[in-house]
């Protein structure tokens, strides 16, 4: 509620540059904030609609989910469009995306919010709690403290240290080192793995890859997350829940139709490129399989690309540079 509130004085301020006219710099400033609405909606999506989907309450992420994706797409097209065209030209469509965001506070904060203060456990909202940091504040400055939040989040980690040791001393008196177990790769180093690693080693492998790893098991469980790079949020929320849950009701066939395919064979992988100028990402999605070839799941690995495509351009610059200065020195002298 307090990221609608910041929302709507940002609305009020574009309507109110809209409505008083010539003022296209306030106007752009304002529609390149209001691209990070697709982080809001998120928040609301993933940590809120998900957890309502397993009491199967399926309306808001059917309706109202999809409304988002509309909204996010318009903001997006408006706030390029203000780059070829004035704030006049797009005045009415602006207004109306305007409008449509308004109704949807209203429905976050009439239907959605009361509908899970109703259905969802206190534990539940310990988890939101403790997930708001992975999806960050977005028009707010800082996400606020919750004495109870915290206290039972505490007790959370008090018991998971608790519980790590006894299985420490349960390791030890059974003589069995686990970290130090050694995995075989007999693989030829291309085409599959070879060679081996302890379980300290792969671990501490996984920790430093430059790349955000998630795991879906064969029944399309979310199971395993690695995300330093936060190119999207995970909320550890969602381990442990059905991968479906994390997206939007449209797109759910094409999740199911690529795991069907990775799980018959038809394919092994699919890449798609998500061309944002501010943050390039490649996706990529691998069948697991086993030694047998047996389907295992399927890896999601993210890839931010925007250095990448810095020092691409960059090369190609110089390369560029390099090749006219040698074209002029060949060139004959002409005096």
């Amino acid at each position: 509620m307090r990221e609608n509130s910041a929302l709507e004085l940002i609305l009020n301020n574009l309507q109110m540059a809209l409505e008083n006219g010539g003022h296209d710099d306030k106007v752009q400033l304002a529609m390149v904030r209001l691209k990070k609405i697709r982080a809001l909606y998120g928040k609301k999506e993933e940590l809120i609609m998900a957890p309502l989907e397993r009491y199967g309450i399926t309306g808001p992420s059917e309706v109202m989910w999809g409304v988002d994706d509309e909204i996010k797409a318009e903001v997006g097209r408006l706030a390029r469009g203000l780059q070829r065209t004035s704030a006049e030209e797009l005045k009415e469509p602006i207004l109306a995306v305007i409008k449509r965001m308004r109704e949807m506070i209203y429905k976050d904060e009439n239907i959605l919010l009361p509908i899970a203060m109703q259905n969802l456990t206190d534990d539940e909202w310990v988890d939101v709690y403790r997930d708001l940091p992975e999806m960050g504040p977005v028009f707010i400055t800082e996400i606020p403290k919750w004495a109870h939040g915290e206290q039972v989040l505490m007790e959370r980690m008090q018991a998971e240290k608790s519980a790590a040791e006894a299985e420490d001393m349960k390791t030890s008196a059974s003589g069995a080192d686990f970290e130090q177990a050694v995995v075989h790769f007999d693989g030829n180093g291309s085409e599959s793995p070879a060679g081996e690693m302890t379980i300290a080693q792969l671990r501490g492998l996984m920790k430093i890859l430059p790349l955000d790893i998630t795991f879906i098991d064969d029944q399309m469980i979310n199971r395993f997350y690695k995300n330093g790079d936060k190119v999207f949020s995970r909320p550890l929320s969602t381990l442990g829940q059905s991968t479906y849950q994390c997206h939007p009701v449209p797109i759910r066939a094409v999740v199911k139709n690529l795991t069907d395919d990775f799980r018959s064979g038809a394919r092994d992988s699919f890449t798609r490129w998500i061309p944002n100028p501010d943050r390039p990402v490649k996706v990529t999605y691998l069948a697991v399989r086993d030694k047998e070839g047996t389907y295992l799941g399927a890896a999601e690995i993210i890839q931010d690309m925007t250095e990448a495509f810095r020092q691409f351009r960059s090369m190609e610059a110089a390369s560029m540079k390099a090749e006219a200065l040698k074209a002029a020195r060949t060139q004959p002298d002409q005096t």
